[in-house]
C-alpha cells in the first residue's frame, strides 16, 4: 500500500511487480472501522489498517505484512504525475529498502513496477 499525503489518497497494489490496484480517498478510508488491536508486530495501523482489515478481500490478497509502515521523510517524498490514461508514482523505498521504484498505473486498474536505476 502507498499513501500519498498531499492528496490524501491510498493506493493498494495487488501484486509485487504487476497486477491490479485500487484507489481510496482519505474520506473513504476514514469511514472504515478502526483496525482491531493486534499482537502482530508489523500489523498495519492508521489508514493502512482500516483498508487492510475493513475492505473485504484486501487482507487475503496481500497476506501478512513483512515490514512495519514506513513514513517517507521530506527528503524522500517521492513523486506523483497524472496522465491522460493513468498515473505514475515514484518512491525511494521499495519493500522497506532504499531501492527506488516507479509504479505505472493504467486507467484499466492494472499496474507495472519498475526499478528506478536513474542516478542524479
Amino acid at each position: 500500500m502507498y499513501w500519498w499525503r498531499s492528496t490524501d489518497t491510498f493506493y493498494v497494489f495487488f501484486g509485487l511487480d504487476a497486477g491490479s490496484y485500487t484507489i481510496y480517498t482519505g474520506a473513504e478510508v476514514a469511514a472504515l472501522p478502526a483496525p482491531p488491536p493486534s499482537s502482530e508486530p508489523n500489523a498495519p495501523v492508521s489508514g493502512f489498517g482500516r483498508i487492510y482489515y475493513g475492505v473485504p478481500g484486501v487482507r487475503e490478497a496481500l497476506g501478512a505484512s513483512s515490514t512495519g509502515e514506513q513514513m517517507l521523510s521530506a527528503g524522500q517524498a517521492g513523486a506523483l504525475q497524472f496522465f491522460e490514461k493513468g498515473r505514475m508514482i515514484f518512491t525511494p523505498l521499495y519493500r522497506g529498502e532504499q531501492r527506488k521504484a516507479i509504479y505505472v498505473l493504467y486507467a484499466d486498474r492494472s499496474f507495472q513496477r519498475y526499478n528506478d536505476t536513474f542516478v542524479e
